[in-house]
């Protein structure tokens, strides 16, 4: 069971022509708040994050749900993932 789990990507359904700059969150599913994993997080027009993010320390076999926004666009549109570690 893992422990972590790493950010390395976002999928675009239009690839945007320069850098944007994304801000995530996490939580487990049975949490009520939001952590902040980076609000500075810049990823390429690829989708690739220039410096992927870790989070560490995660209960194995747990539900966790990731957030993630481009701080760049308006009105903001949010998307989220669900890992189990």
């Amino acid at each position: 069971m893992a422990t972590q789990f790493t950010i390395s990507a976002v999928d675009y359904a239009n690839a945007p022509a320069a850098l944007q700059v994304f801000t995530f969150f996490f939580k487990k599913s049975t949490d009520t708040s939001w952590t902040l994993i980076s609000n500075a997080a810049n990823v390429n027009t690829d989708g690739t994050l220039a410096v992927p993010l870790t989070v560490t320390g995660l209960t194995p076999g747990s539900v966790y749900y990731i957030q993630g926004y481009s701080n760049c666009e308006s009105p903001i549109v949010a998307f989220m993932e669900t890992v189990q570690t």
